[in-house]
């Protein structure tokens, strides 16, 4: 996911990278931080709607269950036009968010 994330240009997009352990978010946050990346850990939906808008921000590294917040809580189209990417480390997160239509 990483490898991916560091090729993509730098404009005033924005990469959203969703993993299920802290410590992976970590560990790949320094990668981006010394590779130069503008990157922040969202803890919380505050931090996750101020990441989302800042344009300063490229990567915004979270895990399932603060994207999950953040999006059925405070999430709107304005904040999200900046996206560009979306990564989910670890398939299986995505099959916990589909819903029979």
């Amino acid at each position: 996911v990483m490898v991916l994330s560091l090729f993509l240009p730098t404009d005033p997009s924005l990469v959203i990278i969703v993993m299920p352990l802290n410590k992976l978010i970590s560990q790949q946050y320094e990668v981006l931080k010394k590779a130069g990346m503008s990157a922040v850990v969202v803890t919380d939906r505050a931090t996750a709607s101020q990441a989302i808008t800042d344009p300063k921000v490229t990567h915004v590294l979270l895990t399932p269950e603060a994207l999950e917040k953040y999006v059925s809580s405070t999430c709107s189209y304005e904040e999200l036009s900046r996206v560009s990417h979306v990564f989910v480390d670890e398939s299986h997160c995505v099959a916990q968010w589909l819903v029979p239509l």
